[in-house]
Formats: structure tokens, C-alpha cells, sequence
């Protein structure tokens, strides 16, 4: 999944679709959860798509962003964190009409 990811990654970086680059570094963040050895990598894709929604003021790309988050900092035991970023999700969906993902 990792090398398509970021195959996705270069083509939507190319062609300028930043809405759905927000989504591939989410998911890029995820597999490096997946593989229970990527913190790091996890919390620098995350805080790419967090980046990256800020800039073109996408309020889905920020509630995703904070998924992210809250999926990494949970599996880095800071649950403290975590409750942040949810509770920064839950403020956007309720913002946007959505339900949490």
C-alpha cells in the first residue's frame, strides 16, 4: 500500500490536487501505524496534511488531519493528546454537518 500511496502522492503533487494529496499523506500516516514502527513518519504525514488543509482552508482536510492524530498519538500512549485532537474533530464535523469518521 506504501509504494502506491506514494506514487499517489507524486502524481497528485504534480498535478496540483492538493484536497486529495490531504487524504493520501492521512493514509500515508496509517500505514506507518500498520507497521508498528512508524511513529515518526506517522506524525510527519499527519502534520502534512494538517499543513496542507491550513493552507487551502479545507475544513474536511483538518478533521481528517486530526483522525490522524488521534490515531497516532493514541498508539504512542499519549492519550492526552489524543482527546485534543478529537475534540478538535468533533468541533469541525459539528461545524461542516458531518458525522466523526
Amino acid at each position: 500500500a506504501e509504494k502506491y500511496l506514494l506514487k499517489a502522492e507524486q502524481t497528485l503533487t504534480a498535478i496540483g490536487n492538493r484536497e486529495l494529496l490531504i487524504n493520501t499523506d492521512n493514509y500515508l500516516s496509517q500505514v506507518h501505524l500498520a507497521k508498528k514502527s512508524g511513529i515518526n513518519e506517522a506524525m510527519r504525514y499527519a502534520d502534512q496534511s494538517l499543513a496542507l488543509a491550513e493552507a487551502i482552508d479545507s475544513e474536511p482536510g483538518r478533521a481528517d488531519a486530526h483522525r490522524s492524530y488521534i490515531l497516532t498519538y493514541t498508539e504512542a500512549g499519549d492519550l492526552v493528546k489524543a482527546k485534543e485532537h478529537f475534540e478538535k474533530a468533533v468541533e469541525i464535523h459539528g461545524r461542516i454537518g458531518t458525522g466523526v469518521t
